[in-house]
């Protein structure tokens, strides 16, 4: 998280997506009150990576849109954007939390 803080403090409105090979609720509370653009911890599945990171290339200028008003692992409290890319950058980070089944990538 300190670098990601370091990056913010040189260039505030960078697209930053963490890939981790394990991280805890807290971890990932962390990088949303860091304003992360999305969040992955192993094993994840590719297609969900690779939408998230087409979202974070070629969304028009960003601006958060996610604020963690207070959270614990058990709670969160935020507001967040009423639009369809802020709702699934959203998702993926509760999923990071929850522990949620992955989704199934389809071919």
């Amino acid at each position: 998280m300190e670098l990601l803080r370091q990056i913010r403090a040189v260039r505030p409105h960078v697209r930053l997506i963490i890939i981790t090979s394990k991280s805890t609720p807290a971890d990932v509370i962390a990088a949303m009150r860091e304003r992360a653009f999305s969040y992955f911890s192993e094993p994840y599945a590719m297609e969900t990576f690779e939408q998230m990171l087409k979202l974070a290339t070629t969304g028009p200028v960003w601006d958060e849109g996610i604020e963690i008003l207070s959270a614990t692992p058990q709670f969160i409290n935020l507001v967040a954007r009423c639009d369809r890319k802020t709702a699934d950058r959203l998702i993926q980070f509760i999923h990071e939390i929850a522990d949620l089944p992955m989704k199934r990538e389809t071919r």
